[in-house]
Parts: structure tokens; C-alpha cells; sequence
């Protein structure tokens, strides 16, 4: 509640909570709705980790097997 308007404030989300709300709203996810949060977390962490780099203009390369 806003204490000079007595009016609802919706909370503000902290970034873990707006990817796992943003990855449960995209209808491309069907795994998204039974996964726990700790797991899509994991997830969107480990893909951060991809582009987390000292050269942030080098792209990852993909290697073959």
C-alpha cells in the first residue's frame, strides 16, 4: 500500500522473480509450468554464464563432437 495514496503498489519483483514470471508467461515453454523455480533459475543462470565473458565481442562458438 502507497502510505501517501492508501492505494494498492503492486511489489517490486526482484530479477529472479521476473525471469521465472516472464519464462511461466511465454506459451513456448511447456516445461516451465511443472519445473520448480530452483530449477529454471539454475537454468537462466548456466545461460548467463554463456555470455559471460572477458572478450564480451567474441560470441561462443559451438564445437563439433
Amino acid at each position: 500500500m502507497d502510505p501517501r495514496t492508501g492505494e494498492y503498489k503492486e511489489p517490486a519483483l526482484t530479477a529472479e522473480q521476473t525471469f521465472v514470471c516472464g519464462i511461466r508467461q511465454n506459451t513456448r515453454f511447456k516445461f516451465a509450468a511443472t519445473t520448480p523455480d530452483q530449477v529454471l533459475l539454475a537454468h537462466g543462470r548456466r545461460l548467463c554464464g554463456v555470455y559471460t565473458r572477458s572478450v564480451c565481442a567474441t560470441p561462443p562458438r559451438a564445437t563439433a563432437r
